[in-house]
């Protein structure tokens, strides 16, 4: 699209034109007329004043913070046969650098500014190698690795031309050159250009005529200085205005499911995957815009949102692309950097057809037409949100259409082939590249390999292929329903999805299984001061089974257990699954008001527990069964008779719930059996000595449990004081020698800090789940147990407790998030799409599972059940699988990526917790009108729950009694760690709360964030001046974000420059993007240069604005004292 047509060429093919498409470019070019209307046709600009145009002003930024040099390098290879004048050559390119003033411009840099001079006397680069002696195989090779390395070799932007050729001789009619131009000065336009110039003055040398080119009537600047002018008029304002309303809102990032975390700064290294579309396509997709009055561009367009929709998940996807941005035929025969980036988007979240998305992409793309003379560069300091490094402003997937190529050039005694050689550099994470070269299209992904591996881009451009044929076979397909995978790939996925075979054992009643591969005198439980042997626990446990029947205890019966972490608790929970109950299990330190609920909503029949805890209840309403010696002494100890059956519950485990109360999940005997004989086939290492860590009401505690006895294993149960001592459960394991352990992540951290050869040789397998796992919990445990196997466990309580897992190995890629694995014996995981069908290896969608261990459903809530609980449709005969509401991805080895959810619940030290549940019972207080809670994105292990109330009268006040109201309603880890009281809540436009913006302190302004702090350091208080002087403003606090004060990228650079010269040590300009506050840009100053060294440039400067200074000044700080400006 970048290369240029005659006027002629041009009307013939707009008189061929669909009504579509000369809709597309009458408006482009009524959009043309108007502009000239209103402003003057492009003149020579006034003598010595050279502007930057906006574009190499961005470039020259990109330049100054991209860690790859050759990032804006244009490459381009031309093979020439016949008998080449080089002498002829080499002139006609010195000729071409005479003529067009932009191949002789420099960037200089002033104080962070970049200044543009022009130098008469450029030394133009050309050099000759001569490799005819080389065979042919060994000539191509010099020529690819030639052609790379020019192709890589960067430029010194204050050093003009940036322009250089090679010229490589491999015969006497058999030569290549190679071109090598700095995008600042260069678009593909201009290169389509130079080689028609090259061409037209080679062939004039050759015969000694006069030089062919008409002169220019312009020149690339007096452009640059037109735009400027035309961007400060009505006409330019009306344009910016038109992007303001189409942008508004736009994410800041389009999230691809990606092989590596992206970085906070871009590498800007990039690879190449080329594939082709068939002729028999090519036609499907003329025909398809020919029918719907739209262009190949749209059709192409519209196929590429697809893919990202489905790949991504996101409804709001924004695409790059760009435009010659050659409005004025002057124009067409300059070279330069006139290319304009074009942002379309279009919102899908109502899953529109794909002739509907056709007709959304096609208006984008004819008001884009239309207001195409707005810079990008001003888009993005108008409209960007947030600045960073990490990835391109406003859009980060580009779309490009050749559709004009470069065509053999054939002159009266050579013939020229031009083709592009890759810089192996990216600017964007992706970019999608269309050549119409027949007989169908060639198509080129150009990616960031930070993100992205080969094999992920391969499978892209096969789904990319199969979904324009699934597209041309129904567009009236809604989007989501456009398939990405064939029936090949679609048995693969389900093959991956299946876990190993897992046989079915009778009876599948799980306290029958307990202690079966035990002897009865092996110790089965110990915790501090108490053990009991596997024929101990089975007497105590029948004992318990009988009072319970005869206290009218059956089948899915509810039996709250409310005890302390002790050998009574397992004996009363084996009890209570022999008397045919479900057992219901409460943690001690939940408030009365949540034991109540949980109580109430199971229509539990009896609570089980001691005289002890029974007293902190108050009134509760069921019969409360005291554990007393002397009634289970009379109870007999042989077993009990039961009519409990597999389908029958065997324990219901409360958690957080989306509906503001929390949900009871009923898990059945056949689940529980599966479960745990699900862990005794996995695990090669049977467990001898189990130590429980969790809570009794978090489901992996009894994972632990049902595992240990089952194998006849011991389990070790601290007490609740060394539960909060790493170094005492450390001895424990090696004075018991513990043979596993399950917990969080974050808490196996903890015990590998106090963790020595000795004190862990015991243990063979470590498990963590319940929350992600981070590679450097993998590094230290291998560090301190290479001996253990580590292993990351997933599930939900739906599916009782675990449904993945993943061996962590210590040479896997680490580049990659620790997978959650492939599902257990028995289980399946679907990763499921939006439209209902299995996604594709590598496209992120919600995890369904399937098995023995799906549950079966919610207590008493038979519509949440229906919801979350559905038919297997992809083979489980009949069976039913569960919606986690989990966004995961699958990846190409079959493991499965966890990204989050899909709802608001989030995971906080294990738990599940909704954050609705706790806004209810914040606005469940009388003075409260409004709440809502957020959890910001933290360091593992630290993250917090931050509620926001609306709420009448004194803000302290308010802040104790909503404490104590949540404390008397939710369990401790449910209670926010802050509460901030708010004048109003943020809002969306469509009235739900800005949770976006809760996230960001600065949006959510309190009484105490109105005064602004002092400076903390005289750092601060000199940088402060900084700013002010070059942003104009004279407010300034040590927590103000420098782009929340009207900087932007060039503004930054125009501080970091006048710091650098202020205290005289380099600063990377990477600093202020990837902080951004006054503070932390002195911390980053004092850090590099040390304090001692800071304290004696402050005090010589000091001294310079005020003689009396002295030096103590320094060392304490100027508050808000001291000069009002150093600049």
């Amino acid at each position: 699209m970048d290369m240029i047509e005659s006027r002629r060429e041009q009307q013939d093919k707009k008189a061929r034109l669909s009504p579509g498409k000369r809709e597309l470019l009458e408006l482009r070019l009524r959009g043309r007329a108007s502009l000239q209307m209103t402003q003057n046709d492009i003149a020579p600009r006034p003598p010595g004043d050279n502007p930057l145009s906006y574009g190499q002003e961005r470039i020259w930024f990109q330049c100054q913070v991209s860690p790859n040099p050759a990032l804006f390098n244009i490459a381009l290879l031309a093979r020439i046969g016949g008998a080449l004048d080089a002498g002829a050559l080499q002139s006609s390119l010195a000729e071409i650098i005479r003529r067009h003033e932009v191949l002789r411009s420099g960037f200089a840099s002033n104080c962070g500014v970049p200044r543009l001079f022009y130098s008469s006397d450029a030394d133009f680069s050309f050099e000759r190698i001569d490799l005819r002696s080389l065979d042919e195989e060994a000539q191509n090779s010099e020529v690819r690795a030639l052609s790379h390395a020019e192709a890589r070799k960067p430029f010194d932007l204050d050093a003009p031309p940036l322009m250089r050729a090679t010229l490589l001789i491999l015969g006497d009619e058999r030569h290549v050159l190679l071109l090598t131009i700095h995008h600042i000065i260069w678009d593909g336009w201009s290169s389509g250009l130079l080689i028609q110039e090259i061409a037209q003055l080679y062939e004039a040398a050759m015969k000694g005529a006069p030089n062919p080119l008409a002169p220019l009537s312009v020149q690339y600047g007096d452009f640059a200085y037109w735009h400027r002018r035309l961007m400060t008029s009505e006409a330019g304002r009306k344009q910016l205005d038109y992007w303001a309303n189409r942008l508004a809102g736009l994410p800041d990032l389009l999230a691809l499911p990606t092989d590596r975390p992206r970085a906070s700064k871009q590498a800007n290294r990039g690879s190449r995957y080329s594939w082709t579309l068939s002729q028999e396509a090519l036609a499907g997709l003329t025909e398809l815009a020919r029918r719907t009055n739209t262009t190949l561009f749209v059709v192409l367009v519209s196929a590429f949102k697809t893919l990202l929709y489905h790949y991504s998940g996101q409804t709001d996807i924004a695409v790059g692309t760009t435009i010659a941005y050659r409005t004025h035929p002057e124009l067409e025969r300059l070279v330069g950097f006139f290319a304009n980036a074009l942002v379309l988007r279009t919102t899908l979240d109502d899953n529109p057809s794909f002739e509907t998305l056709l007709a959304r992409v096609h208006e984008a793309a004819v008001g884009a037409q239309s207001n195409q003379d707005a810079p990008f560069e001003t888009l993005v300091e108008k409209l960007a949100t947030k600045r960073g490094l990490s990835h391109n402003p406003l859009f980060q997937v580009a779309f490009v259409h050749h559709n004009i190529p470069i065509e053999r050039l054939t002159l009266s005694n050579l013939t020229i082939d031009v083709e592009e050689v890759s810089t192996e550099s990216a600017i964007f994470d992706l970019v999608l590249h269309v050549f119409n070269e027949a007989p169908g299209l060639r198509l080129r992904f150009e990616f960031d390999v930070g993100l992205f591996d080969d094999a992920t881009i391969a499978a892209m451009a096969g789904h990319f292929t199969a979904l324009v044929q699934n597209m041309l076979e129904a567009p009236t397909l809604r989007i989501a329903a456009l398939s990405l995978s064939d029936s090949a790939e679609r048995s693969q996925i389900i093959a991956m999805s299946e876990g190993a075979s897992l046989q079915t054992v009778t009876p599948e009643l799980i306290h029958h299984w307990l202690g079966r591969n035990a002897r009865a005198d092996q110790l089965a439980v110990s915790t501090c001061g108490a053990a009991l042997t596997y024929g101990e626990l089975s007497a105590r446990s029948n004992r318990i089974a009988h009072w319970l029947q005869r206290l009218g205890v059956g089948p899915d019966v509810p039996v709250g257990v409310l005890l302390e972490p002790s050998v009574e608790l397992v004996a009363a929970i084996v009890g209570v699954s022999k008397a045919g109950g479900a057992f219901v299990p409460l943690d001690p330190a939940y408030p009365p008001g949540r034991i109540d609920y949980v109580l109430s909503d199971a229509k539990a029949g009896v609570l089980l527990t001691t005289q002890e805890l029974a007293s902190k209840l108050g009134d509760i309403s069921i019969p409360i069964a005291i554990l007393d010696q002397k009634v289970l002494d009379a109870m007999p100890d042989v077993p009990v008779v039961s009519s409990v059956a597999p389908e029958n519950i065997a324990y219901i485990i409360y958690t957080s719930g989306s509906t503001g109360r929390a949900k009871g999940v009923m898990a059945t005997h056949r689940n529980a059996v599966a479960s745990t004989r699900a862990r005794a086939g996995h695990y090669a290492e049977a467990v001898t000595g189990f130590l429980l860590l969790s809570s009794i009401s978090f489901d992996s505690s009894l994972a632990g449990l049902f595992w240990t006895l089952f194998q006849g294993g011991r389990l070790h149960i601290p007490s609740e004081t060394m539960r909060r001592d790493p170094g005492a459960l450390m001895r424990l394991v090696e004075r018991e020698s513990v043979s596993h352990l399950l917990c969080l992540p974050s808490f196996y951290s903890a015990l590998l800090q106090v963790t020595t050869s000795k004190s862990g040789a015991s243990l063979r397998c470590c498990i963590v789940a319940g929350e992600a796992c981070k590679r450097d919990v993998a590094d230290h445990h291998f560090a301190k147990l290479p001996h253990a196997a580590l292993f990351n466990e997933y599930g939900p309580t739906e599916c009782s407790v675990w449904s993945t897992v993943h061996e962590i190995a210590e040479d896997e890629n680490r580049s990659e998030p620790v997978s959650i694995g492939r599902p257990i014996p028995g289980a399946r995981t679907y990763v499921v799409g939006p439209d209902g069908e299995l996604s594709a290896a590598g496209l992120i969608g919600e995890l369904y599972i399937g098995g023995p261990g799906v549950t079966r459903g919610y207590l008493g809530r038979p519509e949440l059940t229906a919801e979350r609980f559905v038919p297997d449709p992809f083979g489980g005969g009949g069976e039913r699988l569960y919606r986690t509401g989990d966004r995961v991805k699958r990846r190409r080895d079959g493991g499965l990526e966890f990204l989050g959810r899909f709802d608001e619940q989030i995971k906080l030290r294990g738990y599940r917790v909704d954050p609705r549940e706790i806004e209810d019972v914040l606005s469940s207080h009388p003075s409260v009108s409004d709440a809502a809670v957020v959890v910001p994105a933290e360091k593992e292990g630290s993250a917090r729950l931050i509620a926001y109330v609306v709420a009448e009268g004194d803000s302290g006040e308010i802040e104790s009694a909503l404490r104590r109201h949540v404390a008397q309603n939710l369990p401790a880890f449910m209670a926010p760690e802050v509460i901030v009281a708010l004048p109003a809540m943020p809002r969306l436009p469509n009235g739900k709360v800005d949770r976006s913006a809760l996230l960001e302190p600065a949006a959510v302004a309190t009484e105490q964030d109105l005064e602004r702090e002092g400076h903390a350091s005289a750092i601060e208080f000199l940088l402060a001046d900084i700013w002010r002087a070059v942003l104009g403003v004279e407010e300034i606090g040590r927590n103000d974000n420098f782009f929340d004060l009207g900087g932007n990228s060039l503004s930054a650079i125009q501080v970091v420059a006048r710091a650098q010269q202020l205290f005289g040590k380099d600063i990377p300009i990477t600093t202020l993007f990837e902080g951004g506050t006054l503070g932390e840009l002195a911390g980053e100053i004092e850090g590099a240069a040390g304090a001692d060294a800071i304290n004696e440039k402050l005090s010589f400067l000091l001294a310079e604005i005020d003689p009396t200074a002295e030096l103590d000044a320094v060392a304490r700080g100027l508050g808000n004292e001291g000069p009002q400006h150093v600049w």
